[in-house]
């Protein structure tokens, strides 16, 4: 599992939030959480992290790549795009359709 000081605050935050409501008009204010811009890089690093894309779905960390994706689309991040278009043909491919409700 992913060391939680390898992220700094506040995306490590995400890392402590569990399981991510499927709905987007129940998804949480992640501004509201401190993410910003200048937080982009970070999150961006979180959403290709392998330990985390790998870990069991009942590990409260596991859901973190989730959370991070979804600030980088409520933070309207253009530097983010390629990434997270990657993040959604990986998850074509590994038919994970929880990802791609």
């Amino acid at each position: 599992m992913a060391d939680i000081t390898t992220y700094r605050d506040p995306v490590a935050t995400l890392l402590t939030l569990g399981a991510a409501r499927p709905a987007w008009h129940d998804w949480r204010d992640y501004r509201a959480d401190g993410l910003s811009e200048d937080d982009v890089p970070e999150l961006i690093r979180m959403i290709h992290d392998e330990t985390l894309n790998g870990a069991k779905d009942e590990q409260t960390a596991a859901w973190a790549p989730v959370h991070a994706w979804r600030a980088l689309g409520q933070l309207r991040a253009p530097d983010a795009v390629t990434s997270l278009v990657d993040c959604l043909v990986a998850a074509d491919e590994q038919d994970d359709d929880w990802a791609l409700d």
